[in-house]
């Protein structure tokens, strides 16, 4: 059996630790994340000088060699194989199209309090 493919959705740093646990939990041997990409919003000016920033979720892709997509129009243009996307607070809303791109659909994770 195949170990589960996911993509995940998201931007800021409060992400990061669900990213990261993703990555420990479920990493299939040295070198081998679970991760085949990410999907996060694309740098932008930041501050007095607009400096291009990237996001957390960006540079950790980055940092693991792993493909990044800047909208989830450009993952379905070029899709990646994964079973599940995960979205942690992405900043778009996900089409349905984009959806169906994932045999086991996805799974979202709501970072706020609730009352």
């Amino acid at each position: 059996m195949s170990k589960m493919k996911i993509v995940f959705f998201g931007t800021p740093e409060y992400v990061m630790p669900v990213l990261t646990l993703l990555h420990k939990r479920f990493v299939t041997g040295p070198g081998k994340s679970p991760i085949a990409a990410v999907v996060t919003q694309s740098p932008k000016p930041v501050g007095r000088k607009q400096i291009i920033t990237y996001s957390p979720v960006d540079k950790w892709a980055h940092e693991h060699k792993l493909p990044i997509y800047y909208s989830a129009d450009e993952l379905k243009q070029n899709p990646v194989e994964a079973e599940v996307g995960i979205l942690a607070s992405y900043g778009e809303i996900i089409k349905k199209d984009v959806i169906n791109l994932f045999p086991q659909g996805i799974l979202v994770i709501h970072p706020s309090l609730l009352p």
